[in-house]
């Protein structure tokens, strides 16, 4: 090899690093070069739940309905002092391909709505959100603390209090925390990945290699094992998959069950007694749970209707959608995504506005 061409191959090796260095922590540089532009009011940072970014395959890119603006991120989002329903929840009640639940319910009850989502089962304790916003005990208020079946493990192993938000507020109030956070972005993982598949130079060369795999050896994304092609293609996401806690396929101790429910109590008696709010529980199921048929019988443990029986005992207000979702007539779920559509909002916004006047 001549000394000119390793030149150029370093050079353009580092002019690439360079871009990628720049492009991850720069939105309209990565922007730039992307096929599907990110816009932060659709999307945190990625399309996370759209199965078919995980393998790139053609066969599962389906046309989904165009993302609109986060309710949390509009002009209609009160702030949460002045909120008369408080919601806490994942990805379900943040999802942008229909008008969201938090905001369905703003508009069809005249009250002021506030959302916080959750962006992992770890940063789930609503008393760090309640302390971080400085609410304290008031006018009553109602809390809806949403989660959908995977994460309940997670998100119930362990009791939450307020003592739990020192910590994590600490944190996120050190200097060094917020310049490591902007050298090392959360998200720079997602953001390579973005960059490196969802590019205009390597988008259709990377599906062309993806299908083609597919294809001719039947490989596919380990975080898409279960599927159905065909006119109406499915994926299902390997979190609800494996032997893990929150799994579908997890065998479940009874005292697993009570812990989990003896936790959300819990949460509802110190809402209540320190904070003068009511809570609503509103657990969802997995999308497998509801639609495992479609590529096999096996039997389901039962977790949801063993958490509601158990949640029922303790007094806990618990808006119960399983039976509903599993008995509709309507696909309730998006094939190639993890969430549901319009019609899973719909039930679940009936259900739970009945709860909120029971109260």
């Amino acid at each position: 090899m001549s000394e000119r061409l390793l030149k150029i191959i370093i050079y353009t090796a580092g002019a690439f690093c360079l871009f990628a260095f720049i492009a991850i922590r720069s939105l309209p540089v990565l922007n730039s070069v992307l096929v599907e532009k990110i816009i932060p009011e659709h999307w945190e940072f990625t399309k996370y739940g759209d199965l078919y970014y995980f393998n790139y395959i053609s066969h599962f890119k389906e046309d989904m309905p165009t993302p609109i603006r986060k309710y949390r991120l509009s002009e209609k989002h009160p702030d949460p002092s002045e909120a008369e329903i408080l919601i806490f929840g994942d990805s379900f009640l943040d999802f942008s391909r229909q008008v969201t639940l938090p905001e369905r319910l703003n508009d069809t009850l005249d009250e002021r709505v506030f959302y916080h989502r959750f962006l992992s089962p770890q940063q789930s304790n609503p008393f760090c959100v309640l302390s971080e916003y400085d609410i304290g005990p008031g006018d009553p208020k109602i809390v809806i603390y949403e989660a959908v079946e995977r994460n309940i493990p997670f998100k119930f192993d362990q009791p939450y209090s307020y003592s739990l938000c020192d910590g994590d507020m600490a944190s996120k109030n050190s200097k060094v925390d917020k310049i490591a956070s902007m050298v090392f972005p959360a998200n720079m993982e997602e953001m390579y990945r973005q960059l490196l598949k969802g590019s205009v130079f390597t988008t259709d060369l990377f599906a062309l290699s993806s299908t083609m795999k597919f294809n001719m050896f039947g490989y596919i994304s380990s975080q898409t094992p279960v599927y159905k092609t065909g006119e109406e293609p499915w994926l299902f996401f390997d979190k609800q998959l494996d032997d893990e806690p929150g799994s579908y396929y997890y065998d479940y101790s009874l005292e697993q069950i009570e812990r989990y429910c003896d936790n959300i109590a819990h949460m509802s008696e110190v809402l209540e007694e320190t904070m003068n709010m009511k809570l609503v529980f509103l657990p969802l199921p997995n999308k497998y749970t509801l639609y495992h048929t479609v590529v096999n019988n096996d039997p389901y443990f039962e977790f949801l209707p063993l958490l509601y029986a158990g949640l029922r005992q303790r007094n806990v207000t618990c808006v119960e959608v399983y039976e509903d979702f599993l008995h509709s007539e309507e696909v309730l779920y998006y094939g190639t995504d993890t969430h549901w559509n319009k019609k899973g909002v719909d039930i679940t916004l009936h259900k739970l506005i009945e709860t909120i006047n029971a109260l």
